[in-house]
């Protein structure tokens, strides 16, 4: 729900260029071996190639590097290109994109095989997003078996869904770590949301926000019923709530709310006070800082900046903040 600096998927790039570089390699090796055969099988069903999608896939061939590492500024040339080029025939066009795919092998970067280790979990492990970057409610971790074991994997949501557009199966720009309820529900819609942005003002904060019904706040206070508590999460129009039903998802969340608002309750500023005084005991003089002693009471991160770090921390930081109870 906040986008982060491009920057900090180009640096993980960077950690991880040799192992990229030697995938693309593959790649570009598979696309000419496939270009030369100038006919393919998937299944039991082999498949000629057009003049068309030759020509695509040696363009795809030579722009390869800038269609994986580029930014997501450049994703409508692309979806352009692609359009222009192939045929929208879906009888033509479904069988060249399972190809496509299985070219690219998305799969091998995600899980992996007894010769190759996986590189997305290592990869989106250094981005540090734990937190479903659409819905914030969910970690980003879901457990999976393969062979005889269980691993434990990131979800990766294409923005720009791989069904419609293989040629951006492992973009990384084109990745966005989820949950697997927003993963399963997203699909082929189209989400607003854009994760990498450049502009200081979004990665500040959170343009989405929950909003707490004031009147519903009070009611909880007189008679401790937090089913009463009403709130609305204003997605901007981006679709957040209608294809993710983000809103509903925290709606069954109302009990956390009301553990903060009665932090709120408790927690004072002169009890506040007195609380920072007897720490100073286990961290020295100068005590435990303001944001350390703030983050232990509301059990989350504060900064708007780290909502990406564990989940929840959107909810409870906007009604923390409606309530006083964090600057």
């Amino acid at each position: 729900m906040i986008q982060i600096h491009p920057n900090r998927l180009i640096h993980a790039i960077s950690l991880y260029q040799s192992e990229i570089d030697n995938h693309l390699e593959t790649v570009r090796k598979r696309m000419t071996k496939w270009i030369k055969a100038e006919s393919y099988k998937v299944k039991t069903v082999r498949y000629i190639l057009s003049k068309q999608q030759i020509f695509y896939l040696r363009y795809m061939r030579s722009k390869l590097s800038h269609m994986v590492l580029m930014s997501s500024d450049n994703h409508l040339k692309y979806i352009s290109i692609y359009t222009k080029i192939l045929s929208k025939d879906l009888m033509e066009f479904m069988p060249f994109k399972d190809k496509l795919l299985e070219v690219l092998d998305y799969e091998l970067l995600r899980s992996g095989n007894k010769k190759t280790p996986a590189l997305y979990p290592a990869f989106f492990s250094v981005l540090g997003i734990k937190a479903c970057v659409y819905c914030n409610a969910q970690l980003t971790i879901s457990a999976e078996k393969f062979d005889q074991s269980v691993s434990a994997l990131f979800q990766l949501d294409h923005s720009i869904d791989k069904a419609s557009y293989p040629c951006f199966a492992i973009s990384f720009f084109n990745l966005y770590p989820v949950c697997a309820s927003c993963n399963n529900n997203k699909g082929k819609k189209s989400i607003l949301f854009r994760l990498y942005s450049n502009n200081p003002n979004k990665l500040m904060a959170s343009e989405y926000q929950f909003i707490f019904d004031k009147a519903s706040i009070a009611e909880f206070r007189l008679t401790k019923d937090y089913s009463q508590i009403k709130f609305t999460f204003d997605d901007k129009g981006h679709g957040l709530n209608e294809h993710l039903a983000v809103q509903g998802i925290y709606r069954t969340q109302k009990d956390l709310a009301a553990e903060i608002i009665l932090k709120a309750e408790i927690y004072n500023q002169s009890y506040k006070e007195g609380l920072q005084k007897s720490f100073s005991k286990l961290y020295g003089k100068n005590g435990i800082s303001n944001i350390d002693f703030n983050r232990f009471i509301l059990g989350n991160y504060l900064d708007p900046r780290d909502i990406h770090k564990r989940p929840m921390a959107k909810f409870t930081q906007d009604i923390a903040r409606q309530l006083g109870l964090i600057p």
